[in-house]
């Protein structure tokens, strides 16, 4: 989302400011899903008119979303169906229409994202179960552990190692990155 700030408000990674990574991260997860001004200008409490700027920022940064959308649409065109980089396959059958695409633009980046927690937790889990750190959760796209505060560094190192897990996506091996917070709750 700091990327996607940066490219769109033409900065440097380190000088993006919170409120411009929340834009960017709200148009990142809004425009991924077709979002159109009316609802980026009430998700971000703008005007409309301020929204079109930022989708027309957000659109000149990143030309192949369309792409890619086409690219979706192409493929619900020849069986209506999508399976993501990891083998989850789904068949779409509501109606064509944009609720349809909405949902399938979804489908490749939700899942793929839930498949690699599930196997990186797995892992994970298989490799590190030991009484003095534990797995809280893994909620939407994180998992939540606990561990003495002086080993979380070690534990957190651990958790990306399992989280390393190549995606094939047109003959490239991609990896998503990942970050941590410490804290004392979740």
């Amino acid at each position: 989302h700091r990327i996607t700030a940066a490219m769109m408000f033409s900065v440097g990674y380190d000088e993006v400011t919170s409120d411009q990574r929340r834009v960017g991260k709200t148009l990142r997860h809004g425009v991924n899903y077709s979002a159109g001004p009316k609802v980026l200008g009430q998700w971000l409490k703008i005007s409309q008119g301020e929204a079109k700027k930022y989708l027309r920022q957000f659109h000149n940064t990143t030309p192949q979303l369309s792409v890619w959308h086409q690219k979706i649409k192409r493929q619900l065109e020849k069986d209506r169906t999508l399976v993501t980089p990891m083998g989850r396959k789904r068949v779409f059958m509501e109606r064509w229409a944009d609720p349809l695409f909405r949902s399938a633009y979804a489908f490749i980046p939700q899942s793929t994202i839930g498949d690699l927690l599930n196997l990186a937790l797995t892992t994970f889990y298989n490799t590190h179960n030991v009484p003095d750190m534990g797995i809280a959760m893994q909620l939407h796209d994180a998992i939540y552990i606990w561990c003495k505060e002086d080993e979380a560094p070690y534990w957190g190192s651990q958790l990306a190692k399992a989280m390393h897990i190549p995606i094939k996506m047109d003959y490239r091996d991609l990896y998503i990155c990942v970050d941590f917070k410490l804290g004392k709750d979740w």
